[in-house]
């Protein structure tokens, strides 16, 4: 500590103000234009996740080489996963919104709910059957009172959604025209990662170089060790979850949408916490549907 502040003195320390400063200014501006700037911070996540393996290649052949074949084995991983995962999981999420109840079949519900709801008058002393009555009465004249009152509050939102919408195009035409850009940028990124190390090097104080460059090392080994645990752990779960439901369509047990409740079971285990029970919860719900033993199961 004595030694730190044996380097510091009022020019030093105006000079890390200003540097301060100019980072608060940096990242408004970079907030302000975050939506333009998307594919570049998804090219930046690549790049920080495509380096250890670039780097390991780089040892046995020219870099560009080494970088060229991570974007092949990464094109062939797109290609294989749009064409043998994403064209069942559409099947299987079209046949699931198709097995959702039609008007004629929540019609044909409500006929037998009101069916039910009239039967149930009919077993009530006359007394209590008028004041029941009354009160659903009550209760629907309110809830209709409460929707005329916010009939304007309503078109008021639906005229901002449609707002809304239209500069999702515009904005969903800037990230495609960013998106592009990504393969190029994340080359080069990628190419010239020692000479930006160099640079950032020379950038710093010589006595801060030590400490800062041990930070990021420690603050690396963290972050890459916990998203490759997650991606395996997603990727096992996922699995895991695919075979056990594809077990348990083998055994008689009808179970519908097994890749699509695999791929939800995989992406939501990525969620701290909560994230299995999100997985879990459609599976179950639409086993209960099928049969109570296929929810149970």
């Amino acid at each position: 500590m004595t030694s730190l502040l044996a380097h510091l003195s009022p020019r030093r320390v105006a000079r890390w103000l200003l540097v301060l400063c100019a980072i608060y200014g940096l990242g408004w501006l970079l907030w302000s234009a975050s939506s333009a700037l998307t594919p570049f911070i998804i090219g930046g996540i690549l790049a920080y996740l495509l380096l250890p393996l670039v780097n390991r290649l780089n040892a046995r052949m020219p870099r560009w080489a080494a970088i060229l074949l991570v974007y092949l084995g990464t094109l062939a991983v797109l290609v294989g996963f749009f064409a043998y995962i994403v064209p069942p999981l559409v099947n299987q999420f079209t046949q699931l919104i198709g097995a959702f109840p039609g008007i004629d079949q929540i019609q044909q519900w409500s006929g037998l709910l009101m069916d039910e709801y009239q039967q149930l008058l009919a077993t009530l002393p006359v007394g209590m059957r008028g004041e029941v009555e009354q009160n659903i009465a009550v209760l629907l004249n309110n809830g209709l009172s409460t929707l005329r009152t916010n009939f304007l509050g309503y078109m008021q939102g639906l005229g901002a959604f449609l707002i809304n919408s239209l500069l999702s195009v515009v904005n969903t035409v800037t990230f495609l025209l960013g998106f592009f850009l990504i393969p190029f940028w994340l080359f080069y990124v990628l190419m010239d990662q020692e000479a930006g190390v160099a640079v950032l090097d020379r950038l710093l104080p010589r006595w801060l170089r030590p400490d800062f460059w041990a930070l990021i090392q420690i603050v690396d080994h963290d972050i890459s060790g916990y998203v490759r645990g997650q991606i395996i752990l997603g990727l096992s779960v996922g699995t895991a979850a695919g075979v056990g439901l594809l077990a348990l369509d083998l055994f008689g047990l009808n179970v519908n949408y097994i890749l699509l409740l695999a791929v939800i079971a995989g992406f939501t285990e990525l969620i701290p916490v909560i994230g299995p029970i999100l997985g879990a919860v459609p599976a179950v719900i639409l086993g209960f549907i099928d049969s109570p033993t296929t929810g149970v199961a």
